[in-house]
């Protein structure tokens, strides 16, 4: 289930088969349930940023949502498939930072 968007990073499989034997199930039995969560942004009231890597099987999804989302504001970091945003803080802080900077200031 987890690797339909792509391949895991070897640190992100190294956690997952760590944890407890039950929480790649339930992880799974999760996400699957999560139906309706992007629809459910379009009626977020607050800024809401949405990341998904130009290699992520979900950008025209992501896309399609922070379209629809009142205060959304979507970026694709280059280079980056479903997981790679996590460690790439190179990337990712460069838009998290004055996207909540933002948020503070009104």
């Amino acid at each position: 289930m987890l690797e339909r968007q792509g391949p895991l990073p070897g640190w992100m499989r190294t956690a997952i088969l760590a944890a407890d034997p039950h929480a790649p199930a339930a992880l799974t039995a999760a996400l699957e349930a999560r139906d309706g969560v992007l629809d459910a942004l379009a009626h977020v009231p607050v800024p809401v940023l949405l990341l998904a890597g130009e290699r992520d099987p979900g950008l025209p999804a992501i896309q399609d949502t922070a379209d629809q989302t009142l205060r959304a504001t979507f970026v694709e970091p280059p280079g980056c498939g479903h997981f790679d945003t996590f460690p790439r803080i190179d990337l990712t802080l460069p838009i998290v930072l004055p996207f909540l900077d933002r948020c503070v200031d009104g």
